[in-house]
């Protein structure tokens, strides 16, 4: 279970601790690695979303109780393996290829 009162203090336990809140039983998580450890972006994919026209990410900027900045991007499924066929493209700067799947954090 996660503590939603836990601060993460290392951009390791920042990038766990928001797919842990985010995450649910039937949503895939993948994170893109920031070199700098500043910035925690998640990618999530679940039957649940809806498609998109254009896929965009939520940003949030630091605060006391999640000191990493974060943008988070929810793709459905069908829109998934349209980035995955080569078909739809994921934000500039945001590169399948360096995706990391996480396990379930729940």
């Amino acid at each position: 279970m996660t503590n939603l009162n836990y601060t993460p203090k290392t951009y390791d336990e920042a990038v766990r601790n928001l797919a842990a809140w985010q995450g649910a039983d039937d949503i895939t998580i993948y994170y893109l690695p920031d070199p700098e450890s500043r910035v925690v972006r998640l990618v999530e994919v679940s039957g649940s979303f809806s498609d998109d026209e254009d896929l965009r990410p939520v940003a949030m900027g630091a605060s006391a109780d999640f000191p990493f900045r974060s943008s988070v991007l929810l793709v459905s499924k069908s829109d998934w393996g349209r980035v995955q066929r080569g078909e739809k493209s994921l934000p500039n700067g945001w590169d399948t290829a360096q995706l990391k799947e996480l396990a379930a954090c729940g």
